[in-house]
């Protein structure tokens, strides 16, 4: 009977260990235009997903993003989010970090050309 609780207690602590790192905040570094940005890159912020991504779209189709106050009017982002995304966004110019890949992209290889005729 111990040796059955040893073994539950240990797959609920490795359970936990990986829930854990799936709540843990997402990287991201350089900026993003809130009105250009594809949901994919958006997705890249912390705290975005795909639907909140998404709702920025939308709410941008509306209407662009004349300040980045104007994207608490998204269900969901509020003073605190908003404030945690801020060193993320522009609403103008480019973004200054690379898209990212998608399922269907090909991985970027260094691949020689050759000359010959």
């Amino acid at each position: 009977m111990k040796k059955l609780i040893k073994v539950a207690i240990s797959l609920l602590a490795l359970f936990l260990s990986f829930s854990f790192a799936s709540l843990q905040a997402k990287t991201f570094e350089g900026t993003l235009n809130v009105n250009t940005a594809t949901a994919e890159e958006l997705m890249q912020l912390p705290g975005i997903g795909k639907v909140k991504a998404q709702q920025i779209i939308e709410t941008r189709k509306e209407q662009p993003f004349a300040s980045l106050e104007d994207l608490k009017k998204v269900k969901g982002i509020g003073d605190k989010r908003l404030e945690s995304l801020k060193p993320y966004l522009v609403i103008s110019g480019n973004s200054s970090t690379p898209a990212p890949a998608t399922k269907n992209s090909p991985p970027q290889e260094n691949k020689k050309v050759s000359t010959q005729n």
